[in-house]
């Protein structure tokens, strides 16, 4: 049997992942800034750096890579620590609050959608963000 203060342990330790966008549209050659948070089970910002995998996908699902994109940049709060396959895929780490800007530049018409993996392996994936040729 499960005690509730273990249940509560378990909650505890949940992360939630929230990706705000600074537009939903642009130009093509614009930038659109994303914000990655993690957060507790309670949905309050986490006190401490988070590594995570990230990557473009063209569909909404997350399930698969879209290679259109022409830079993804450490947007301030955070890092990207490495690169899979050139403005597709890498890994990043938050700041101390949880917190992990990214910048992404598209050079031509194209939706795409940053997706986040966080450490227990479950995929967050952003609205839509449309460059209009």
């Amino acid at each position: 049997s499960v005690t509730l203060a273990e249940l509560n342990a378990l909650d505890a330790d949940s992360t939630q992942v929230s990706i705000a966008l600074s537009a939903t549209s642009v130009a093509d050659g614009a930038t659109i800034a994303t914000e990655v948070q993690f957060k507790d089970a309670a949905g309050v910002a986490l006190d401490h750096v988070v590594a995570f995998d990230w990557y473009i996908s063209s569909v909404s699902t997350g399930l698969a890579l879209d290679a259109a994109i022409t830079t993804v940049a450490d947007g301030g709060a955070g890092a990207i620590t490495g690169v899979y396959t050139a403005h597709q895929s890498g890994k990043a780490v938050t700041d101390a609050t949880g917190l992990c800007d990214l910048d992404l530049t598209e050079a031509g018409a194209d939706v795409i959608y940053l997706v986040v993996v966080s450490p227990d392996g479950r995929i967050t994936v952003s609205g839509s963000m449309t460059f209009a040729a």
